[in-house]
């Protein structure tokens, strides 16, 4: 094998390492927890401040009110919490909150929704860390 082979082979094996250390990358958050430039702290405030409130709802058997305020939670989070393309179950557990609220079943899509908020709120949680390491990284190696 000559040297210009040898080369060619180092260069497409460096080009798939790449390749795969930024899928890896992005498939878990890392990528879009560093490149997140401002993440909206005060919706997630809001959200989480109805997450709360959700739960005392459910605590004091007060299913539809919970329904309603984890509805109001789930649309001021929006997407903003999902860190990478790794996919989200939170989705289907929605779906199946969405089809119990609609068969009258009050409490079961209360609990659905509280499952799913919690994870959607841990999620945000760690792309929030995640954010404020790179910068942290990012402020050491002066890059910013």
């Amino acid at each position: 094998m000559s040297i210009w082979a040898k080369m060619v082979a180092g260069g497409v094996l460096l080009a798939l390492l790449g390749a795969g250390l930024a899928f890896w990358m992005d498939l878990y958050g890392i990528r879009r927890g560093c490149l997140a430039s401002s993440l909206d702290q005060a919706r997630f405030e809001s959200a989480r401040d109805l997450y709360d409130q959700a739960n005392r709802a459910v605590a004091s058997r007060n299913y539809a009110a919970a329904n309603d305020m984890l509805d109001l939670a789930l649309n001021r989070l929006g997407d903003s919490y999902q860190p990478g393309r790794a996919e989200d179950e939170t989705g289907e557990l929605l779906t199946a909150a969405k089809a119990a609220k609609a068969r009258s079943e009050f409490q079961v899509a209360a609990r659905v929704k509280l499952e799913a908020m919690g994870r959607r709120v841990s999620l945000f949680q760690r792309k929030t860390r995640l954010a404020g390491l790179c910068r942290k990284v990012f402020q050491h190696w002066g890059l910013t």
